[in-house]
């Protein structure tokens, strides 16, 4: 048996809540002992509830705690989001969570912060003290991670829709306004601001003091950071299509998806192609490199699993649905969403 202590606030009787709370315990086979109620006496006031709900298991708790959220019941002891780090660049924990284009709300330092100018799949990067995400209102924002409250932003000219590539103290982002920049984490002064002549939805692969990421101009691009110039240039001979998936290397080589319906293997030191592989549809997911192999979806509804080394197909998997996402692959196994609304975990 498994127990928890939940609450609930509002106008719980003339609205039918308290009844439908009562309702979904039952249908969980689970029971609820009522530790105080205190009903509100006029039509404004509200009424409270504590009770300790208990389940034959943990799994059914958590599944009857999560759903009873839709009625305005939660936990009575709520917890801080949990922070880990990423083993690297554009890589993410176990149980890491993104965000949706629904309003959300994320508990630091005992409060509950509202995520600002939230879109569709966003990461919030976390260093140090410090959260990180960048917003469609053209800033990149710096809150406290203990107490969400603003430290800084840095204003850009155009969405900052990349997820910032953090490396030495130093943010990395590339946006719509076709520039790079760094910006230092400390205190949000920019270190460094460099045109590239092209707008870019995709997150920068900052590794051995370059950048990684292609752009709307059909085209991969490496930055030397130190020297603030473009190093190589790689488009495709043939098909010219914006690149807006977000690049990973592996080695010696740059992996990256295109609208071109191919995923792309680079040269990481001069950008020559070393091989492509064709999907049926565009490939806007950004690949996961683990083991020798890349990981990346396409618009076509497949899960491809290539050899980094070779660009062959090692295994394929029909989701059905687009796969715009990127997968996140950890304690083997791997997890990708459709656009039809379907979660896979793969082991």
């Amino acid at each position: 048996m498994a127990s928890e202590t939940i609450e609930a606030r509002g106008h719980l009787i003339d609205s039918g809540l308290l009844s439908a709370i009562f309702d979904k315990i039952i249908e969980h086979k689970a029971s609820y002992e009522v530790l105080t109620f205190t009903i509100g006496r006029t039509n404004d006031d509200a009424s409270h509830i504590r009770m300790r709900v208990t389940a034959p298991d943990k799994a059914v708790l958590a599944e009857l705690i999560q759903q009873l959220t839709t009625f305005g019941a939660h936990l009575e002891r709520e917890r801080d989001a949990l922070v880990k780090p990423a083993e690297k660049d554009r890589c993410v924990p176990d149980d890491f969570y993104s965000t949706t284009n629904h309003r959300t709300q994320v508990r630091v330092g005992g409060q509950w912060v509202d995520v600002d100018k939230q879109r569709m799949d966003a990461v919030i990067v976390v260093s140090g003290d410090k959260v990180l995400i960048g917003s469609y209102d053209s800033n990149l924002y710096a809150l406290g991670a203990k107490d969400g409250k603003l430290v800084w932003k840095v204003q850009t000219e155009g969405y900052v829709h990349a997820t910032p590539a953090v490396v030495d103290g130093v943010a990395y982002i590339a946006g719509c306004d076709e520039i790079l920049r760094g910006i230092r984490i400390s205190d949000g002064t920019e270190v460094l601001k460099m045109a590239f002549g092209a707008y870019t939805g995709a997150s920068p692969a900052v590794i051995d003091g370059r950048a990684y990421y292609g752009t709307y101009e059909n085209e991969v691009l490496a930055v030397d950071l130190k020297a603030k110039k473009i190093v190589w240039t790689y488009k495709h001979p043939e098909r010219s299509f914006p690149f807006y998936s977000s690049p990973s290397v592996l080695g010696d080589r740059v992996i990256v998806g295109g609208r071109d319906k191919m995923v792309h293997a680079l040269d990481k030191k001069t950008g020559k192609a070393l091989w492509t592989f064709m999907t049926g549809a565009r490939v806007d997911s950004s690949p996961v490199v683990s083991g020798g192999m890349a990981y990346i979806g396409s618009n076509d509804g497949k899960l491809y699993v290539l050899d980094v080394a070779t660009g062959k197909s090692v295994f394929q998997f029909e989701a059905g649905g687009p796969l715009s996402a990127s997968p996140a692959v950890a304690s083997g196994r791997l997890v990708i969403g459709s656009q039809d609304g379907k979660l896979f975990c793969l082991g």
